[in-house]
């Protein structure tokens, strides 16, 4: 049996080199050390980026929220002068009506006065026309 162990050959080791094994680097050296305080230093000044760029940003959203909310309020102030500005161009109609009115108004004062001093005949026409006035001028006031 010995004979065949020698025949065979294994091909990690072959016959006659002898297996080397090189050495490894100690995990505990300076080396290490150092790569490990600067890995440190690196995550910790990563981290204090992190924290001035969330600052950063949660200011700018803060005054974006106030920005949004003066815009708000102007949009407000637009549609208060926009229904005054519907109501001054309507301002002409109602002052028309309005000069309408007074002297409709007027001119039915005059027709009772007159009616008093007239016969009973043309006060009675005059009263009719009164009335007539007045309904008119009930009309321009809808």
């Amino acid at each position: 049996m010995t004979e065949m162990n020698e025949k065979v050959s294994h091909i990690d080791n072959p016959i006659g080199e002898e297996k080397t094994i090189p050495e490894q680097p100690a995990v505990k050296g300076k080396g290490w050390n150092d790569m490990g305080r600067s890995a440190l230093v690196v995550s910790l000044l990563s981290l204090v980026l992190l924290a001035i760029f969330f600052f950063g940003l949660s200011r700018n959203l803060s005054g974006l929220t106030e920005e949004v909310k003066r815009l708000n309020s102007l949009r407000r102030d637009v549609e208060g002068i926009e229904a005054r500005l519907v109501e001054v161009e309507k301002m002409p109609l109602k002052a028309r009506n309005m000069i309408i009115d007074s002297e409709l108004d007027s001119m039915a004062q005059r027709a009772a006065y007159l009616g008093g001093l007239v016969d009973p005949e043309r006060g009675e026409k005059l009263s009719r026309a009164q009335e007539l006035l007045r309904e008119v001028q009930y009309g321009l006031e809808k």
